[in-house]
């Protein structure tokens, strides 16, 4: 301890030094920084939902050990860690342009949005921006782009089976038309025979044939029709049930203060400041360390191996020795004074 702190006195400059530089960094850092604005909104995230309970909705999720809104914020969180994400929150925000030509980075836009959870069931979406009317518009576009995030994703065998029915059915359409036409243009050329007339075999034989085509491919295309429809119906089901589960409870609010004011300047100056001590106390504990010479009565022993005898004090220059020392040379002529004249005698 006492080397310690005869290191930091005895180079007192050199530990001022780093706490000097990294406090003006601060100011610098301090100066430097723009105010930031922070746009809130909440949803509501339903564990359950009665469509749910009712019918068996494809892509209910379950949540697992988590509560709803700890899994939809890592859901949240895990999305704004993709690009193509971002992209989109960036487009639904009116900011397109500027991550076009490069001036907004989707890094520098993912820094910006962030989600936590707020209890079991209400999800909080913040997006921080310079601009008040920005970060709202980022809030409210990450909301939007996660619901619909959520709807594409319930939503993809629905769609993929919808776009395949659709085209069959386009195309077994097609067949009923022509298998029709066909019937119709045999009954042309093959009118009703006269009352009490039979069709020849060969005809009733070719008649059916053709019928049993048409029906045929008429059933073909009610069932796609059927399919189809089960489609669709599955996809609003989807649609419904993302919409009750996930409820928008306060849209993002337009910002009225920025939140990088005095208090978190002081926090980042003192911050600083920390780190100037902590750099300081590194320079004299370094400092004691390098240090080899012998200073103190105990060195004597642990670095040189010796037994100590005395210690004597740096006094200085003690004031009254001119004095004491003319003094001491009167004393000494009167005593050598009568010697003198006994010899001389």
């Amino acid at each position: 301890m006492l080397r310690l702190l005869e290191s930091a006195f005895r180079r007192w400059w050199l530990c001022l030094l780093p706490i000097l530089g990294l406090v003006g960094l601060g100011v610098f850092v301090v100066k430097g920084q723009s105010a930031t604005y922070r746009s809130l909104g909440s949803v509501n995230v339903a564990n359950t939902t009665l469509l749910g309970t009712l019918i068996d909705v494809r892509g209910n999720p379950g949540f697992g050990y988590d509560t709803p809104a700890v899994a939809t914020s890592k859901q949240v969180n895990s999305l704004l860690q993709t690009d193509q994400f971002v992209r989109d929150v960036a487009q639904r925000a009116g900011f397109a342009d500027e991550i076009t030509n490069g001036s907004l980075t989707p890094a520098k836009l993912r820094s910006e949005l962030t989600s936590w959870a707020n209890g079991p069931n209400l999800l909080v979406v913040a997006a921080s921006h310079r601009d008040p009317s920005s970060a709202q518009r980022l809030a409210s576009a990450t909301i939007d782009g996660f619901v619909d995030s959520v709807v594409t994703s319930n939503l993809g065998d629905s769609s993929a089976a919808q776009s395949v029915l659709g085209s069959l059915l386009t195309r077994y359409q097609s067949d009923v038309d022509a298998a029709r036409s066909t019937v119709d243009a045999w009954l042309k050329d093959h009118p009703t025979p006269a009352f009490g007339a039979v069709r020849a075999e060969e005809d009733q034989a070719q008649f059916k044939r053709l019928n049993d085509a048409l029906t045929q491919a008429t059933d073909r295309y009610n069932a796609t029709l059927a399919k189809s429809d089960s489609a669709q119906l599955a996809a609003q089901q989807a649609k419904s049930d993302v919409a009750q589960r996930l409820k928008v409870i306060d849209q993002p609010s337009l910002p009225v203060a920025p939140v990088s004011g005095l208090k978190a300047k002081a926090m980042t100056l003192v911050l600083f400041m920390l780190l100037g001590l902590l750099l300081a106390g590194a320079v004299v504990v370094m400092g004691a360390l390098s240090d080899r010479s012998v200073r103190f009565a105990d060195d004597v022993k642990q670095r040189l191996g010796q037994r100590l005898l005395t210690t004597v004090p740096a006094c200085g220059v003690i004031p009254f020795a001119p004095r004491a020392a003319e003094m001491g040379r009167r004393q000494a002529r009167r005593r050598s004074g009568p010697t003198s004249v006994q010899q001389a005698s």
